[in-house]
């Protein structure tokens, strides 16, 4: 009887992903997408330890690289609210601030993180499982979950190059993709535009994952090259529209945003 698990000693790139080695996976999702991810649908278990390692390690990677930095842009963000607050809230949120540590940051920034990969994968394959129903593919939701994790390896990569950004030039990436082309300089201001952040999206990593979104909808719905363009477009409209709203709201009890 077959079993996707690797005798002890074994190297982890001969673990059988889907069918194949997880080497042979990962390149696969390069050159070989929706063949790939098709045998990753159709036998999911197991496969998708791997890519959810990865998505991992890079969050912690550039979680531990980047809080210096996360904790001196909050500090800078606060400078601008205490200018409205009185001296003895001010004082209150200063003294609240000294506790705001890179220690601190790294811990809560990696559990935090964690928390919301593992709900975005989730929410991001009902939306993919619910475009399809509608589209006409054929998906059922656990496998469409474990296919989700190697959709996921672009952002794993971005994690890693923004972590190398940070730890060369000393800074973050403050403007995703071409959100910069309408950026003010504020965040508060920058975070409330719509087209900054629609444009953020407008970035290699970001494009490749709704690339692998299509060629998922392709290979495992085993649809049409129409249908997986509208599935991918349909993911990504929801998903846009999903995290924006987090900013309408945060938009309406913040009068500067405005």
């Amino acid at each position: 009887m077959e079993t996707n698990q690797a005798p002890q000693g074994a190297d982890p790139a001969a673990i059988p992903t889907g069918g194949q080695t997880f080497g042979a996976s990962l390149a696969g999702i390069v050159d070989r997408p929706a063949q790939t991810l098709s045998r990753i649908y159709q036998r999911p278990r197991g496969a998708w330890v791997g890519p959810l390692l990865i998505v991992i390690a890079s969050l912690i990677v550039f979680t531990l690289v980047s809080a210096p930095y996360t904790a001196e842009l909050a500090r800078a963000q606060v400078d601008q609210q205490l200018r409205g607050m009185s001296a003895a809230q001010a004082e209150q949120v200063r003294n609240a601030m000294t506790r705001l540590t890179p220690a601190v940051m790294s811990i809560s920034a990696s559990v935090g993180g964690l928390i919301s990969v593992l709900i975005a994968l989730l929410v991001a394959s009902g939306v993919l499982y619910f475009a399809g129903l509608v589209l006409g593919a054929e998906l059922n939701f656990v496998p469409l979950l474990t296919v989700m994790t190697w959709c996921w390896l672009p952002f794993a990569l971005r994690n890693l190059a923004q972590a190398g950004v940070a730890y060369f030039q000393r800074g973050l990436v403050v403007n995703q993709g071409l959100s910069w082309l309408v950026s003010v300089g504020e965040t508060t201001k920058d975070s409330a535009n719509f087209l900054y952040y629609l444009l953020g999206y407008a970035e290699i990593f970001a494009l490749w994952h709704l690339a692998l979104i299509w060629a998922a909808a392709r290979g495992a719905g085993k649809v049409s090259k129409t249908q997986a363009t509208l599935i991918a477009l349909a993911y990504a409209v929801v998903n846009i529209g999903l995290g924006w709203i987090p900013l309408v709201v945060a938009r309406i009890f913040t009068p500067a945003a405005g």
